[in-house]
């Protein structure tokens, strides 16, 4: 029953959209099938143009907000991926080895408001860090955030 009703749709959608295509005069006039079927392919190549002309605005607009971010905190220091922080010292060095038996060489860093950080990966060119911490992410936790030291 269920495929008689499936064939039943498929043959109303074809003939609907042959009518369709009828009522304009393209089914039976090659000249004008091959116009529709030209300005088909041209719609297609306009959309494929615009989403590339998009695409490149959001590239230039990320690598803008990447250099506007490395101006205002400067680029001494170092970047470092967080994926833990911890008041009390003995959680972060536990969690530490957790991500060094991972595969992460990741440190520990005391920060100003006495949280002890777990840093996963570091390192001074800020588009690497920005790379990494889309990895870390996926792998180890998406609440990972960036930490800039002097």
């Amino acid at each position: 029953m269920k495929k008689i009703a499936f064939l039943l749709i498929i043959i109303t959608v074809a003939t609907s959209s042959c009518e369709y295509l009828r009522k304009k005069g393209i089914i039976g006039n090659k000249k004008r099938m091959a116009e529709y079927i030209a300005s088909l392919e041209n719609a297609k190549k306009d959309d494929s143009l615009n989403y590339a002309a998009q695409l490149d605005r959001l590239k230039k607009d990320a690598q803008a907000k990447i250099d506007s971010v490395q101006k205002c905190c400067g680029t001494s220091g170092k970047y470092h991926i967080i994926t833990g922080s911890f008041l009390n010292p003995v959680n972060a060095e536990n969690y530490n080895k957790e991500m060094n038996k991972m595969g992460y060489h990741s440190s520990i860093i005391v920060a100003s408001n006495g949280f002890n950080l777990v840093s996963a990966y570091n390192g001074d060119n800020y588009n690497e860090v920005i790379n990494s911490l889309t990895n870390i992410r996926t792998a180890v936790n998406q609440e990972s955030w960036l930490y800039l030291s002097n």
